[in-house]
């Protein structure tokens, strides 16, 4: 614990705090109070369940003229540079999001320090666009802007209306105490836990409405140490999975969920699995083993246990962080806290042993009426100090049955990975959907469909090809002319993906230094028989996203530590006729119907697709096209090109053997370098004489003509 400073600092931070309350009337008697606090950073994410259709095509009108838009607001965190294209779901002009396309993710960090084994203080916070390069294990000292209740200032005697004068009231001891701890603790440097004992930061509700300490930062966060994420990323042997479900119920408040024990345990393994892998394609247990090439496993033991159902007591109450909370009202963070309250209560009287061992992950479930369509709320990677990583999930009361896929998406948080989105036009507006991925679960992929390659490669279950190293090859690497890959479907190997690492900009060093890097990834996906890899999406959307080659970017590496990014980004969808797989690079046959999805910008089918970099002159653009293809395998070309024509008749580039503009036709195959032969054009007509005029007769002398 810090010490408190002199008395005659303590006296200078009251008198500046005063002044900064007088000054803070016109502003709804908010009274700040900045803080140094040290605290352990956990990233949290809640979200609308993903498992939907893409959105249908836009109506056919006229588009109204785009308004004006507003400036970004402040402290927008960085997402990098793939979504600066494009407005997110929710637009700054406020404008109704399109049919079918939900509203992204919402994101929150928490400052949190643990007093004990089942306690752990925390403050919501603002970090600005620093949050997104802070990892959920990152202990940290941020100076931080509380805002007091108003009421609480008033009732201290902190506002104009209740302080000074002959209108002043009295105080009690315990009042006393606590205007002097406010006072005390403002500019000056704290744990939460020492905030917490001193009965302040119940108080620093963040102002009107707010229901939990909530603060933003009054300058940048200092890493001082990483407690890690906890090991849940393939970095080279078998990770095993461990768990604690944890079913809840408020009859009081007639709360009580429809589902079953055994049928949140057949989610995670087959009923009749008996401490052995089944193969039933609707488990957690099989599609980890699938999917993740049996790096990452669930095993059917005491180490993913589900227990229930918990009575959680009162429908309304007081946490014990002193925060109210009401189940049949508000899906918020103090109900957050008190569904973790029941469930810690009920690991103290029937198994202690479990708080002495270290945490499990958690996931509580529990429907919660105001949390409306919001499925899961969520740690995006887990501390690695034995502190608990914590899920809780919403499903319907009347839910009788889990979807494998969406508790699968919601572990990816846990295990660090991001969603998989894409972009889509509405008239005048582009708008990126984070959960447009039908072929990833971090999208909105249905059962037993695996990761994308970027989200397979940031959890370590996939890597590049052979041809192409541990990372990838740079772009500015690529050999002139095309340079030709077999890419594997991913069913076939973990080594099924191309990484093109791009110009970098956009990425500031110190989101290099975080493990952002901007990179493209080229992948092939086929659907294999049911319950095997992908077999998912032989039936998704009527097979359309089958045997396809996807292109994403994605702004962050293999690290074996959590994304800092919020998503990647499908770039192209390429296609070609199936068999057969030749060398031939010509495609010789018309190409099958296009995706139903004609708003997509990355779902109109062709052979080939173009990155155009920010600096064409230096780098160049990147051309992708897909050859041929079969069941297992698609036959790949990448060529970078720094000029769009082959080049002139007679010009050395019409006979180095190079495809110099990258259109498929080198030297004299290409017009540029061999034009054909015009014929000259025929001499023109003469123009045949004018029309004789005829004169009238008669005499006209001496008379006028009309």
């Amino acid at each position: 614990m810090w010490l408190v400073g002199s008395f005659i600092a303590v006296c200078a931070a009251i008198m500046t705090l005063q002044g900064r309350v007088i000054n803070a009337q016109g502003d709804n008697n908010l009274v700040p109070v900045t803080v140094i606090v040290k605290g352990q950073v956990v990233a949290f994410t809640s979200h609308k369940s993903p498992q939907r259709t893409p959105p249908p095509p836009p109506p056919r009108r006229a588009s109204p003229p785009p308004r004006r838009r507003a400036p970004p607001p402040a402290h927008r965190a960085f997402r990098g540079l793939a979504s600066l294209s494009a407005e997110d779901a929710t637009t700054t002009n406020n404008d109704p999001l399109p049919p079918g396309v939900l509203p992204p993710s919402k994101k929150q960090i928490r400052l949190e320090d643990a007093g004990n084994a089942t306690f752990r203080a925390y403050a919501k916070v603002d970090l600005g666009e620093q949050a997104q390069l802070l990892r959920t294990g990152d202990n940290v000292e941020a100076p931080l802007t509380f805002q007091l209740d108003p009421a609480v200032a008033e009732e201290l005697g902190l506002t104009d209306s209740g302080s000074g004068g002959s209108g002043r009231r009295r105080l009690s001891e315990a009042q006393h105490a606590l205007r002097r701890a406010i006072l005390q603790v403002n500019n000056t440097r704290r744990s939460l836990q020492e905030l917490h004992d001193l009965g302040v930061l119940a108080r620093l509700k963040g102002g009107r409405g707010a229901r939990v300490p909530s603060a933003v930062a009054a300058g940048r966060a200092e890493v001082k140490s990483s407690g890690g994420a906890k090991d849940l990323m393939f970095t080279g042997k078998p990770l095993n999975v461990s768990s604690l479900t944890f079913l809840l119920t408020a009859p009081q408040c007639g709360l009580v969920p429809s589902l079953s024990l055994d049928t949140i345990r057949g989610v995670w393994v087959p009923a009749a699995a008996n401490a052995t892998y089944g193969l039933a394609s609707s488990t957690l247990q099989y599609m980890h083993k699938t999917c993740s090439y049996d790096k990452l496993r669930v095993y059917d033991n005491a180490d993913n246990q589900v227990i229930g159902p918990i009575d959680v007591g009162a429908c309304s109450g007081t946490t014990q962080y002193g925060d109210a909370f009401d189940f049949a009202a508000s899906c918020s963070d103090p109900e957050l806290d008190a569904m973790y309250d029941a469930v810690m209560r009920w690991v103290q009287a029937n198994r202690p042993e479990w708080i002495a061992s270290g945490y499990f992950d958690t996931f509580m479930m529990m429907p919660l009426p105001s949390c409306g369509s919001v499925f899961g709320y969520g740690a995006v990677g887990c501390p690695g100090d034995g502190s608990p990583c914590r899920t809780w999930l919403f499903p319907n009361k009347g839910e009788t049955k889990l979807d494998a896929s969406t508790i699968f998406h919601e572990m990816g948080h846990n295990q660090g990975v991001t969603h998989s989105a894409g972009q889509f036009k509405y008239g005048p507006r582009l708008i990126t959907d984070e959960y447009a991925d039908p072929v990833d679960p971090m999208g909105s992929a249905g059962p037993m469909t695996c990761y994308s390659a970027p989200n397979s490669f940031k959890a370590g279950w996939s890597a590049p090809i052979d041809d192409m190293g541990a990372k990838g090859v740079a772009m500015a690497d690529l050999a002139d002319g095309w340079n030709d890959y077999y890419v594997p479907a991913a069913a076939v190997s973990d080594k099924n993906l191309l990484r093109i690492i791009l110009e970098q900009t956009g990425i500031s060093e110190e989101a290099a230094a975080a493990g952002q890097e901007r990179a493209l990834f080229v992948s092939y996906r086929v659907a294999q028989p049911a319950p095997g890899f992908d077999s998912g999406i032989a039936t998704r959307d009527g097979g359309q996203w089958n045997k396809r080659v996807w292109v994403h970017e994605f702004n962050d590496t293999a690290t074996g530590e959590t994304a800092t990014v919020d998503y990647s980004l499908m770039k192209a969808m390429l296609d070609v006729p199936l068999p057969p797989l030749t060398s031939d690079k010509a495609v010789q046959a018309p190409l099958p119907p296009g995706p139903r999805v004609p708003s997509a910008t990355w779902a109109a089918q062709g052979t080939n697709w173009t990155y155009v970099s920010t600096s064409f002159e230096e780098l160049g653009n990147l051309r992708i096209r897909v050859y041929s293809k079969n069941d297992t395998v698609a036959y790949v070309g990448l060529c970078r090109f720094k000029t769009n024509t082959e080049g002139e008749p007679g010009a050395d580039s019409c006979y180095d053997t190079i495809d110099n503009d990258c259109d498929g036709l080198a030297d004299d195959e290409d017009p540029d370098c061999n034009p054909p032969e015009v014929s000259p054009p025929p001499p023109p007509r003469k123009k045949p004489p004018p029309p004789a005029v005829k004169k009238p007769s008669g005499s006209s002398k001496g008379r006028r003509l009309a």
